[in-house]
């Protein structure tokens, strides 16, 4: 085939290498490569490979950035519609997307456009090249549930647009389906989903205010959930002793009861308090600045429960590793599940993800799988 009609090679692991370990299979180009690639390139006027782009990003332009060697130049046209191109470049079905709409794929290969993707990424994260922040706040505040992909590219567009944008995500670490979904032999979780979400995390933005707050806001605090709480325990006929701390440093209002008969407020599984908990946050943070977290327990209750459930992940990785059978365990509130998977996380031979819909969603743990 004539030359330019043909990809340049890319290199991966020897297979001899690669069978012992969970390293990345898929080594990339280096710069002198990625430039070679670049020039096969046709700069399309209609380029269909923009087509093709889920999200897209201009790539004739940064293919030639790559092309003349101005890696950071491409960077930034990538990161005008690409929050996560490290990932993307690497996962992203790039055959049937941009490289299945590229003009040279007609009479030849395609233009290595995920793998040109992935090496300006690569070298952003190594030279510490930042993505572009918003020029200027707008005051707006937005939540994003999730951070899966989908939540976290949510997320990094509205950051440029000017949002103060706060993720919120039920399990310890970023990423959903990044961490918990794809091999690390296909996607390196710390040297690759890790990094980029930082960057993404860390994009330049206003320093939020510490809210300071004085002994009579504090005061008024204790003394409405003092109010709600005591209802709640006169009617149901309990004679309870309420305890409060403001601990500034963490913007925390810990509440701790005393009494007899604590069992009926922890509730099975301690459903009770934790109701009971959501209900006096919703009080506390009524016309208050900023929010307050609410934290209820009585008996030392939270901590038993969490050294429970560590023991109970340990002795269900066992049984799983011994049987070899996937164990589904029983519903849990996000809180609960977060300590299965945290328990769990640096197991050698079982991995979890959960699974349903609330209040049915439930961990499952399973054996890795050791290729």
């Amino acid at each position: 085939m004539a030359k330019g009609m043909v990809r340049v090679p890319v290199r991966e692991q020897d297979p001899k290498v690669r069978a012992t370990n969970f390293e990345e299979v898929c080594l990339g180009y280096n710069q002198e490569e990625a430039m070679e690639e670049a020039t096969r390139c046709l700069n399309c006027k209609n380029a269909k490979c923009i087509e093709g782009c889920p999200v897209s990003i201009n790539i004739p332009a940064f293919v030639q950035e790559v092309k003349e060697g101005n890696i950071e130049e491409a960077y930034k046209i990538i990161g005008q519609s690409s929050a996560l191109p490290a990932i993307c470049g690497r996962v992203c079905p790039q055959e049937s997307q941009c490289e299945g709409k590229c003009i040279r794929g007609i009479k030849g290969d395609p233009v290595s456009i995920g793998k040109l993707e992935r090496f300006v990424a690569d070298y952003a994260l190594e030279h510490d090249i930042k993505p572009e922040g918003a020029k200027e706040q707008n005051g707006h505040k937005v939540a994003v549930i999730g951070s899966g992909p989908s939540g976290l590219t949510c997320a990094g567009d509205l950051a440029k647009m000017g949002y103060d944008v706060t993720v919120f995500e039920a399990l310890h670490e970023l990423g959903g389906v990044l961490v918990y979904g794809i091999p690390e032999f296909r996607l390196p979780k710390q040297k690759v989903v890790a990094k980029e979400i930082e960057k993404e995390t860390e994009a330049p933005r206003e320093e939020k205010k510490v809210v300071v707050r004085g002994e009579e806001e504090i005061a008024n605090m204790k003394a409405e959930a003092e109010k709600f709480l005591s209802g709640v325990f006169k009617a149901m006929n309990m004679e309870v002793e309420i305890k409060m701390e403001y601990k500034a440093s963490e913007g925390n209002l810990d509440i701790e009861f005393i009494g007899h008969d604590m069992g009926i407020l922890i509730g099975k599984r301690g459903q009770t308090l934790d109701s009971l908990q959501y209900l006096t946050s919703l009080v506390v943070n009524k016309g208050t600045q900023g929010y307050v977290r609410v934290k209820l327990d009585t008996e030392d209750y939270r901590n038993r429960r969490k050294e429970t459930l560590e023991n109970l992940a340990r002795s269900i990785a066992y049984k799983v590793r011994k049987t070899r059978k996937t164990v589904s365990l029983e519903p849990m509130n996000p809180y609960e599940r977060r300590i299965i998977h945290s328990a769990l996380q640096g197991n050698r031979y079982v991995e979890t993800y959960s699974e349903g819909n609330e209040p049915y969603r439930h961990v499952v743990v399973k054996l890795k799988n050791r290729q």
